[in-house]
C-alpha cells in the first residue's frame, strides 16, 4: 500500500483497475525548400477535416453534456482564428513544411498563454495543444484515439488529458481520473466535476510508476490516491462512495432554498463566469447572481476589440438570462503578459506589477469608454453593476469614475437609455487597496476582494511557482487581517463586500467569512449547492474572527478553524 497526494480537482471517491493512457507524441522535423503550394493545400485540407470532426463531435454531444458542446465550439473558433492560420501560412511561405509550421505556431501560442498570470488562461494552453495535435493528426493521417476502446470500468491515469480525450471517453466506464498535470480550472477538472467523476491532478510521474490493471483508490475530496489498497481500506471507501451518493441527492434538494446559517444569517451565493456559455451552468446549480463576469474573453481570439454593439448584446443577453438577478461586470483586465495581438502593451520586466487592468485602460480611453457605454446600455433593462479591477489608489478610482461619467454623457447626447443609478464597485487585490479601503469605501457602492491576487501580492509570491508555493496560502494571518480591515471599512460606510477566488469556496474558511459578515461569495457554479449545504449547517460566531487574527501562523489558523 502506498499513498500519493495531488490536487483535489473533483471531489468524490472511486475504486478500480488502472487504465494508463499514453497517446503517441509527435517529434516534428523542420524541412526547408518544400513545394509551398502543396504544403498550403495540405494545411487547408487538414484544417477543414479538423473542423468537420469537431462539428460531428458537437452533434454527438449536443443533447448530452452542455460543457462538452461548449468546449467543441471553443475549439472550432480557435481553429478558425484568422491569426492562427495566417501565422501557419506565413511559415509555409518561407519554405517550411506544413507539419513544422503548425507545430511551431501552436508552440508560440501556448507560450503566450502559459506566461499569463491568470490560472484560467494558463489552462487554455491545453486547448491550443489539443487543436494543434488534431491538425497534425489530420496532416499525418493518424486519427486513432484509444480512449474510445475502453470496455470495462477503470480508473483513468494519464500524463494529461486533452479536451478531445475527455470528449471521446465513455463517462460510464471511468470511475476516476488521475493526471500528472492540470489544476482546478483545467478541462480535466471541469469535465470531471461536470460528470461527477472524482479526479486528482498534479501527481508527478504517476504514469511511470503505475501499471495497467493495478487496483487503486482515488479520493478526489482530499486529492489522494492509494496504490495496492488493503481490504479494510477498500471497505472504508466503498462506504464513503455510498454516503457520497446520498449527499449528492441531498444537495440537489437545496435548489430554490436560501443560503443562510442555522441561526438565520443570510449570505449571497453568486458565481464567476467568463462568457454567455457559462450561464446555463449557473442556472442549473441555482446560483443567485453573477459576482464576477471576466470580460477578457470577449477580446480574445479576434483581430480587433469588440464594438460597443457587440459588447452590449453580450451584456444584455446575460442580464436577461439571469431574469433580474445581479450581474457584476468587471471591466477589461489585461496585463503586459497577455499578448492580445491588437492590444499594444509593451514587453515589461515584471508584468505582474506593470501596465495591466485599469492602469492600461485609463491610458486607452477609447477602449474603456466603448466598454463602459456598452455596460451602461445593458443596464437599462437588467440588474447590472460595473466593477473596476486593480484599483490601488484614490486618484485612480476618481479617474476611472470620470470615464464612467463621460460614457453616460455620450449616451445622453445619443438619447440612449441607461440605469442612472448603476452601482459601482472595485476589486480589492493589493495591500495598497486594503490600506486605502477607508477612503475608497466612501466613493463606491461595493467591494469585491480578489483573494487570489490579494494573496499573491500580500505574500509576494508567484502562485504558479512550485518552489515557493508553500507561501501562497489564504491562511497567512496577514490575509485574514487584511480582509477584516476591508470588511470593517466597507461596513463603516454602509457598502457590501464580497470574496471571489478560491478562498471563497474553502469550507475551512467559510465560518470565518460568516463571522466577519461577508455579504457575498462568488464561486464556480458547480460549488454552489455544496457550499449552501455547508452554510446551512453552521451558526454565526461573531467572536471567531477576533480570535483568528491573534494567531501567529498558517498552522495555528488551520488548527483553530478545523
Amino acid at each position: 500500500m502506498k499513498e500519493l497526494f495531488g490536487i483535489n480537482a473533483s471531489s468524490g471517491y472511486g475504486i478500480g483497475p488502472v487504465y494508463c493512457y499514453k497517446p503517441n507524441e509527435y517529434n516534428i522535423d523542420q524541412r526547408n525548400n518544400v513545394d509551398t503550394s502543396y504544403e498550403k493545400l495540405k494545411i487547408e485540407k487538414a484544417i477543414k477535416n479538423s473542423i468537420e470532426q469537431l462539428q460531428n463531435l458537437k452533434l454527438k454531444h449536443i443533447d448530452n453534456i452542455e460543457d462538452k458542446a461548449d468546449i467543441i465550439t471553443a475549439h472550432i473558433s480557435m481553429i478558425e482564428d484568422p491569426d492562427l492560420k495566417e501565422s501557419i501560412i506565413n511559415k509555409i511561405e518561407l519554405g517550411n513544411n506544413a507539419e513544422w509550421a503548425v507545430d511551431e505556431t501552436v508552440k508560440e501560442y501556448i507560450d503566450i498563454f502559459k506566461n499569463m498570470d491568470n490560472e484560467y488562461f494558463k489552462e487554455r494552453a491545453l486547448d491550443l495543444q489539443d487543436i494543434g495535435k488534431r491538425i497534425l493528426d489530420n496532416l499525418m493521417g493518424n486519427t486513432e484515439n484509444s480512449l474510445t476502446e475502453i470496455n470495462d470500468n477503470i480508473i483513468l491515469v494519464a500524463r494529461e488529458l486533452t479536451p478531445s480525450d475527455t470528449l471521446t471517453m465513455d463517462k460510464n466506464k471511468v470511475m476516476g481520473i488521475v493526471t500528472e498535470t492540470g489544476g482546478k480550472t483545467s478541462h480535466t477538472a471541469i469535465i470531471a466535476r461536470t460528470l461527477g467523476i472524482p479526479a486528482v491532478t498534479g501527481i508527478e510521474k504517476i504514469t511511470d510508476i503505475i501499471d495497467d490493471n493495478q487496483e487503486i483508490i482515488i479520493d478526489g475530496t482530499i486529492g489522494k490516491i492509494i496504490l495496492e489498497p488493503k481490504k479494510q481500506q477498500i471497505e472504508e471507501y466503498n462506504k464513503l462512495i455510498d454516503e457520497r451518493k446520498a449527499e449528492l441527492v441531498q444537495e440537489k434538494s437545496l435548489i430554490g432554498c436560501s443560503t443562510q446559517t442555522e441561526d438565520g444569517y443570510k449570505i449571497k451565493l453568486y458565481c464567476n463566469i467568463a462568457s454567455v456559455d457559462d450561464i446555463q451552468e449557473v442556472l442549473t446549480n441555482d446560483g443567485e447572481g453573477i459576482g464576477l463576469f471576466r470580460t477578457e474573453f470577449l477580446y480574445m481570439n479576434r483581430i480587433k476589440p469588440p464594438s460597443e454593439d457587440e459588447q452590449y448584446k453580450v451584456y444584455n443577453k446575460i442580464g436577461n438570462m439571469l431574469e433580474g438577478k445581479e450581474v457584476i461586470i468587471r471591466t477589461l483586465d489585461v496585463g503586459g503578459d497577455k499578448e492580445i495581438s491588437y492590444i499594444n502593451i509593451e514587453k515589461e520586466l515584471n508584468p505582474f506589477l506593470g501596465n495591466r487592468a485599469i492602469r492600461y485602460c485609463l491610458q486607452e480611453q477609447k477602449l474603456l469608454l466603448t466598454q463602459l457605454k456598452a455596460i451602461l446600455r445593458a443596464s437599462a433593462d437588467t440588474n447590472i453593476k460595473v466593477m473596476f479591477p486593480m484599483i490601488t489608489s484614490y486618484n485612480e478610482l476618481i479617474q476611472a469614475m470620470s470615464f464612467l461619467e463621460k460614457a453616460k454623457k455620450e449616451l445622453e447626447t445619443r438619447n440612449i437609455r441607461y440605469n442612472k443609478g448603476i452601482k459601482i464597485g472595485i476589486m480589492i487585490e493589493t495591500p495598497a487597496a486594503v490600506f486605502n479601503s477607508n477612503h475608497l469605501a466612501k466613493e463606491v457602492d461595493f467591494f469585491s476582494i480578489g483573494s487570489n491576487d490579494l494573496i499573491q501580492y500580500t505574500c509576494a509570491v508567484d502562485r504558479m511557482n512550485t518552489k515557493i508555493s508553500y507561501l501562497y496560502t489564504p491562511y497567512n494571518p496577514a490575509i485574514i487581517k487584511s480582509i477584516k480591515m476591508v470588511v470593517d471599512n466597507a461596513h463603516r460606510e454602509g457598502i457590501e463586500v464580497s470574496i471571489c477566488g478560491e478562498a471563497a469556496s474553502d469550507e475551512t474558511l467559510l465560518p470565518l467569512w460568516i463571522s466577519l459578515g461577508i455579504d457575498e461569495l462568488s464561486v464556480v457554479s458547480k460549488d454552489v449547492l455544496s457550499i449552501r449545504k455547508y452554510i446551512r449547517q453552521i451558526s454565526r460566531d461573531k467572536t471567531l474572527i477576533n480570535k483568528a487574527i491573534e494567531l501567529k501562523n498558517k498552522d495555528e489558523i488551520i488548527k483553530f478553524l478545523s
